[in-house]
């Protein structure tokens, strides 16, 4: 459906970059959360706490149907009609081995909508919205490293990314929506 996008999309490598993005996608993606929720914890935004709590579980419950009845493989699992692969799996290109760690925490399969994308995407928005400039900024150069990183390493297809980021739209709405109404009870029950 996309073509050749992110094959061509890797024919830009450079082994800093490499590393870089292999950090993001590794590194900097699991620590977005609980930092944000520390940042939020010192800024004393205890309803942007809970909002982003629940942002965090419409992540999980908007892509898990994805995964369960739609799957679709990463792309560097597929091949070209000469059986070469239709795009490297730069992970492979820092050590093999990150792959044999990384793997079972997530199936080859659990690919549309990008997970490292909308939850990304979501926290970024939640930062965007704290009133805390150089977090938000901080904040949205983590996501757009994570989500240019899950296409340069061969992970996603661009449709995934895509809809990783409405799905990361979808459930910081909710999540604000729904974590307002929660403060307002949690608040009124404390009274």
């Amino acid at each position: 459906m996309e073509r050749d996008f992110v094959k061509h999309f890797q024919r830009w490598t450079w082994p800093p970059l490499t590393w870089y993005l292999a950090w993001a996608y590794i590194i900097v993606f699991p620590a977005q959360v609980p930092w944000a929720m520390a940042v939020f914890d010192y800024l004393g935004k205890v309803r942007r706490n809970i909002s982003l709590l629940i942002g965090y579980l419409m992540n999980y419950l908007l892509v898990l149907p994805f995964y369960i009845f739609f799957p679709v493989r990463e792309c560097h699992v597929f091949s070209t009609g000469g059986g070469e692969p239709f795009v490297r799996l730069r992970l492979d290109d820092l050590s093999p081995e990150i792959m044999t760690v990384l793997r079972p925490m997530s199936g080859i399969d659990n690919c549309f909508p990008s997970f490292h994308t909308s939850l990304a995407v979501t926290v970024m928005l939640f930062a965007l919205r704290s009133g805390h400039r150089a977090f938000g900024a901080v904040m949205t150069v983590m996501t757009v490293s994570v989500i240019v990183a899950t296409m340069y390493l061969g992970v996603h297809w661009v449709t995934d990314v895509g809809a990783g980021i409405v799905v990361g739209v979808l459930a910081y709405v909710l999540g604000e929506c729904i974590g307002k109404r929660v403060h307002k009870r949690l608040a009124a029950g404390n009274r």
